[in-house]
């Protein structure tokens, strides 16, 4: 009897602990859709104006991708607000949480204005060590050109298995998938799915895996639609 009590008390505590992440990642979503809201105007200013050190960003992640990955670390307060300013200018100085935080703050929903600002934030952050910029980076090429299938994957495939990062196994996963869905293929993504599930099962990178695993044909043609951060 106790030991079905103690079950019982296991499984509420981790249906407790999932609903808890569940409204981390929810709340993160609505704090960064307040902060873009917030920074629209100066993100604008900059569209038309951007940082001169912000050097555009090669034309594959893989050209300037780091040997070794640092722990990822950031917080969207940093840049929130007045503070953008003062975080762009920890960008500068090499800070590479300050970039990464600037790049999804400033993140909009038009490519072509991505190109000015987060996508060169992303790359800065990336060629710091930042696993998850470098998937971010990847994120904004074109998918659907033949020709860049293979920056993809690589980028994706090493920042999942060099950088530890979920959304990087995901697209890796994703990217594969694209090519072929065979068994052996199965078996790559399945070895994947601890790694993009490594922050709980709630985390959106987690449940893009298990969408796909569920989905045993897989895309037919082209990547999962949709960034990483």
């Amino acid at each position: 009897m106790h030991k079905i009590l103690i079950a019982l008390s296991l499984v509420t505590a981790s249906l407790a602990s999932c609903k808890d992440k569940k409204d981390e990642f929810a709340a993160q979503e609505v704090k960064l859709e307040v902060y873009k809201r917030d920074v629209a105007p100066k993100r604008r200013e900059l569209d038309k104006s951007p940082p001169s050190w912000l050097a555009a960003p090669p034309a594959c992640p893989l050209q300037v991708l780091p040997e070794q990955f640092v722990e990822p670390g950031f917080s969207l307060d940093e840049c929130a607000g007045d503070k953008l300013e003062e975080c762009l200018d920890r960008c500068k100085n090499s800070v590479v949480s300050a970039c990464y935080s600037a790049a999804l703050v400033l993140q909009s929903e038009s490519p072509e204005d991505d190109k000015r600002l987060s996508t060169p934030l992303f790359a800065r952050a990336c060629q710091l060590g930042d696993a998850s910029a470098c998937t971010n980076w990847a994120s904004t090429l074109d998918n659907s050109d033949p020709s860049q299938y293979t920056c993809l994957r690589d980028t994706f495939k090493a920042t999942c298995q060099r950088g530890q990062d979920p959304w990087g196994c995901t697209m890796y996963s994703y990217a594969l998938a694209s090519q072929s869905m065979d068994e052996t293929t199965l078996g790559t993504i399945r070895s994947l799915a601890g790694t993009a599930c490594r922050f709980g099962e709630e985390d959106p990178a987690c449940q893009a895996m298990r969408e796909l695993l569920n989905r045993p044909d897989g895309p037919s043609q082209e990547f999962r639609d949709g960034g990483a951060n």
